[in-house]
């Protein structure tokens, strides 16, 4: 089985392959740090630990063999290049902890499978995804509901599944994805 995660600090969203069929996605999600004693950066380290072990134990649940990551790019600020430091490291020590291979694709390259363009919008990609993966669509404007492979999601959520979709398709030719997904 390939886990192929859309890597990012708050929203870490994931897709489960086993021989190119789609078995499970959803959302990891870091939980706000409430301890307002601590330093700021011991809060991220705290924040991101909780999905690490989120992930941890799905590795050991479901049998994952290996990763297929999409790795956040570039920065608005020092802020966010250290969250996505953080989110980085998590899933290198995921994959040393658990001996698993892994392999990166860019966010441009997954973009391009949405749109032909490296700036695809959340959008298009959400419709590529859904153009890719058994995906039902109940739409509401504002509140539109996706349901993917027996896990619900509003168009927020949705979002961070549908590029994980892309990225498995984007990196079909990958290695990992021929040996594992």
């Amino acid at each position: 089985m390939l886990l192929a995660v859309d890597v990012s600090f708050r929203n870490f969203g994931y897709t489960v392959w086993k021989s190119g069929t789609l078995v499970s996605c959803g959302v990891v999600q870091t939980e706000k740090c409430k301890d307002r004693n601590m330093y700021a950066f011991a809060q991220d380290a705290v924040e991101v630990s909780g999905a690490f072990a989120a992930f941890c134990a799905m590795v050991e649940a479901i049998g994952i063999r290996a990763l297929l990551l999409e790795l956040p790019h570039g920065s608005q600020s020092a802020a966010a290049a250290k969250c996505g430091g953080y989110a980085i490291g998590l899933m290198a020590c995921l994959a040393t902890r658990y001996g698993l291979p892994m392999e990166y694709v860019t966010p441009q390259r997954v973009k391009k499978l949405a749109s032909g363009s490296a700036t695809a919008t959340k959008q298009q990609m959400i419709a590529k995804a859904c153009s890719l993966a058994p995906v039902d669509v109940t739409p509401g404007g504002r509140s539109t509901i996706y349901m993917c492979a027996g896990a619900t999601f509003p168009e927020g959520r949705f979002e961070h599944v549908a590029d994980s979709i892309c990225l498995y398709h984007a990196a079909r030719e990958t290695n990992v994805v021929k040996m594992f997904g």
